[in-house]
């Protein structure tokens, strides 16, 4: 089964981080990077259909960014649909050790657990495990 996964961070070296764990661990998942979050949001509108049901998406989405940090991005996935909200599974992926971050993720409906940069073979095979 091809998994689809989405790495937000505007760090392009995490985002290249990222892909090479997952493409070593997984290669043929599908590996989308943006270090834009309007950028990742515009592919949900345009590649993502109500009523579509694939495999779950995972997407990676750091919190700290400009214009638009992680705590944006999903306030405006919440205003999707959601048959389109329920195509995903996201992870906070951070450097932050603010304790306020960690909790504000996990008490979001949308997050499904709080990371810690960078991300590892280890920790991606927990989340792949936990989504197949």
């Amino acid at each position: 089964m091809i998994q689809k996964i989405l790495v937000i961070d505007d760090d392009p070296i995490n985002n290249m981080l990222c892909a090479y764990t997952i493409k070593k661990s997984f290669s043929d998942s599908e590996v989308c990077c943006f270090e834009i979050p309007h950028d990742g949001l515009d592919h949900v509108i345009s590649q993502y259909n109500a009523g579509y049901t694939p495999p779950p998406t995972i997407v990676f989405l750091d919190i700290n960014m400009p214009e638009m940090d992680g705590w944006g991005f999903l306030d405006e996935l919440k205003k999707m649909k959601s048959d389109i909200k329920n195509q995903f599974k996201i992870y906070i992926l951070s450097s932050s050790i603010n304790p306020a971050d960690i909790e504000k993720a996990h008490a979001n409906i949308f997050v499904e657990d709080f990371l810690s940069k960078p991300l590892n073979e280890l920790i991606l095979q927990k989340v792949i495990n936990a989504n197949n």
